[in-house]
């Protein structure tokens, strides 16, 4: 019966180009999925490339200590993560708008204003702007040695 059930999930998932995938893409990842012991189908999303973000002890102390708060500890961490593994060599160009999406914060001005502190408090440094684009790292995560000022 079970053999049974999993031969007509399987018929269920599959589409027209013949992979796993709905939506007629091949991502190349596949989908796991089995049947549980009420005998429901149960689908696993695919595992993802990406496995998390390495949060550095200095910038925990920087939080601890009251320097930085909670949604700037995150925005370091997502800047430092698009130098550290992101597809530019130059650092990290991702826009005010796309920041404010991932850090869940309503407006671009708030991460301005945000980047604005940050970089006073030397965490982060614009390392060029050619008119459209803007590309930053942080002292966390530098694309090139930071200049140690005393």
């Amino acid at each position: 019966m079970r053999n049974r059930m999993r031969q007509a999930f399987e018929d269920q998932d599959r589409d027209d180009d013949g992979d796993d995938m709905p939506g007629g893409y091949d991502t190349g990842e596949t989908q796991e999925s089995y049947i549980d012991d009420q005998g429901r189908a149960v689908h696993r999303p695919p595992k993802k490339e990406w496995q998390g973000c390495w949060a550095p002890p200095e910038l925990f102390r920087l939080l601890e200590r009251g320097r930085i708060n909670g949604k700037e500890f995150v925005l370091l961490l997502v800047i430092g993560n698009y130098v550290r593994h992101g597809n530019s060599p130059r650092g990290c160009y991702a826009s005010n708008a796309y920041l404010a999406r991932i850090v869940h914060l309503k407006s671009a001005e708030t991460i301005r204003r945000m980047l604005h502190r940050l970089k006073r408090k030397g965490l982060v440094r614009q390392l060029s702007f050619d008119g459209k684009t803007r590309f930053l790292d942080t002292k966390f995560a530098p694309v090139k040695p930071w200049k140690r000022i005393d």
